[in-house]
């Protein structure tokens, strides 16, 4: 059995990093509601030179992480400012422009799973005079209009030239919505809604299974636990016992099916918990566990997970832990 000494020294080590946590989460919670942060957001999201990536590198870094002929992928990118020398598919041809580098990453990707493979990206609906998502004027009161067939994309170029292709299912929830190719893109997209829970990330969600399915996630050319939606399936799937109170608020759509449209109830996260998201904790939990793989090509990022052993160790913190959200009471400040 460990002596008293150890033990003591275990208790303050584990307040330590407790109250690193909460100090962490008062600084962001200020910070984020800063001019100075928004500023810093638009510049990190958009990078100051040009960076190139070789396909054959990109197709390696894929292999070197698991992903092969007949895996399941999601896929988060930022292409801003990306060259691509395509000596895979293109003999070599430097390929530049937003459209162009979106093809052809789009067509190395699909190599990548091959033809029984399957690939997903967020496409979350972009709605006309939509509010910033932290802005007191986005009050879960608006009523939009989602069609799946027509609503684009605000996830990136590619996600919006990926949705538009041929033989490509997207999901009918309105918020937090994927588009799929491959033979499971079906069973991906489909019974979203029609569960009756209204959880964009829940059991039934492209989120939800994508965890049944063992699938892969990876961001390229930003930072994976920044974008990351599959981080929040834990939190759904614990809806009925979420120890926090009111995180979610109800939100209604109008959404165009088959047989018409129909107003639908989904459930929200409420913006102001999104502040006691301990981000930096999450990454490093990962980093840590194994979970998550940070490489890069060349400049531009190439991060990796596997959302069933990241759904593990956030639902292994227990029933009673809002892991990974830290004092959702600094949130009211």
């Amino acid at each position: 059995m460990p002596d008293g000494s150890n033990v003591k020294q275990a208790r303050i080590l584990s307040m330590m990093n407790f109250a690193l946590t909460v100090a962490e989460q008062c600084v962001r919670q200020v910070y984020f509601r800063s001019r100075a942060a928004r500023s810093w957001r638009a510049r990190r999201a958009r990078p100051i030179g040009p960076r190139t990536v070789m396909a054959s590198q990109l197709i390696a870094r894929l292999t070197q992480v698991g992903i092969r002929e007949g895996e399941t992928l999601m896929v988060h990118a930022g292409l801003s400012k990306i060259r691509l020398v395509d000596d895979v598919l293109g003999g070599g041809a430097h390929v530049e422009g937003g459209p162009a580098v979106a093809a052809s990453i789009l067509s190395l990707l699909r190599l990548a799973v091959g033809v029984s493979g399957t690939l997903l990206m967020p496409t979350f609906p972009k709605y006309d005079g939509e509010p910033e998502y932290f802005s007191e004027q986005n009050d879960g009161s608006q009523i939009w209009r989602f069609d799946p067939s027509n609503t684009p994309s605000k996830s990136g170029l590619l996600s919006e030239i990926f949705r538009n292709q041929p033989g490509t299912l997207r999901s009918r929830f309105p918020t937090q919505t994927v588009a799929v190719q491959g033979p499971k893109a079906e069973w991906f997209t489909t019974r979203n809604l029609e569960d009756g829970r209204g959880l964009a990330h829940g059991p039934d969600s492209p989120y939800g299974r994508l965890v049944v399915d063992r699938g892969h996630v990876i961001s390229l050319g930003v930072p994976l636990v920044d974008f990351a939606t599959i981080i929040h399936a834990p939190e759904d799937a614990r809806f009925d016992d979420w120890p926090i109170r009111d995180f979610w608020r109800p939100r209604h759509y109008d959404v165009v099916l088959d047989d018409g449209v129909r107003r639908e109830r989904v459930w929200e996260r409420v913006p102001r918990f999104s502040f006691g998201y301990a981000e930096e904790r999450v990454r490093r939990d990962l980093r840590r566990a194994g979970v998550l793989s940070e490489g890069a090509l060349g400049d531009v990022q190439l991060h990796h997970l596997r959302a069933d052993r990241l759904y593990a160790l956030f639902m292994g913190h227990g029933a009673s832990s809002s892991y990974p959200y830290y004092w959702p009471q600094i949130s009211t400040l």
